[in-house]
């Protein structure tokens, strides 16, 4: 008895729900590796705004609620500017 080994393609997207899927392969410009450090850059430094103090968050012209914003926005969402 074999045992079939499902395929590299299978193994990434089965895990994976469709609409996360879609916006995944929706950022154009950005493909395969470059596309996933792009996504993690943008979450850092999503996450990093929350280290900052309101006088910080103030210098740059955000407030707190700009930054639970945009720190609460999925890995996938990708603003079409950095793409």
């Amino acid at each position: 008895m074999t045992c079939a080994m499902p395929s590299s393609h299978s193994i990434l997207t089965g895990s994976v729900p469709a609409i996360a899927r879609t916006k995944f392969a929706a950022v154009p410009g950005a493909h395969g590796l470059a596309r996933v450090k792009l996504m993690l850059r943008v979450w850092n430094e999503r996450h990093a705004l929350q280290g900052l103090d309101d006088r910080a968050l103030k210098d740059i012209g955000i407030n707190r609620v700009d930054v639970d914003r945009e720190a609460s926005r999925s890995l996938l969402d990708i603003p079409t500017n950095r793409i």
